[in-house]
């Protein structure tokens, strides 16, 4: 009984580090065009949110989409926009598993 209970605890917290704590190593900065320019720009927000305030040169990839379409990334230092918290912790976590290096990200509230 005490196991059963054990394990859904690990699971539970498993989950809720993925999705809630900050990834370390990962400095959040305001989006400047100036410190673009040897970075590519991924943006994992919703195709509704990322068309009405995108970024020029963007690659447009919803969080729901990465898995099937990370191929499409190039590699090199990667910037993450995200509409929140929760979504730029799981992209870059994502990510990172994939091989790619992030170096920094975004947050901006549609």
């Amino acid at each position: 009984m005490y196991v059963v209970f054990f394990i859904l605890a690990l699971i539970l917290i498993k989950i809720g580090y993925t999705r809630y704590f900050p990834v370390h190593g990962i400095t959040r900065t305001e989006l400047r065009i100036d410190d673009m320019e040897n970075k590519v720009v991924v943006d994992v927000r919703d195709y509704q949110d990322a068309g009405s305030g995108s970024v020029q040169g963007a690659i447009t990839i919803p969080t729901a989409y990465l898995k099937r379409f990370s191929c499409q990334i190039p590699k090199g230092n990667l910037h993450i926009i995200s509409s929140n918290q929760l979504e730029a912790n799981f992209g870059i976590r994502f990510l990172r598993r994939k091989g790619f290096h992030i170096s920094s990200y975004s947050v901006i509230h549609s």
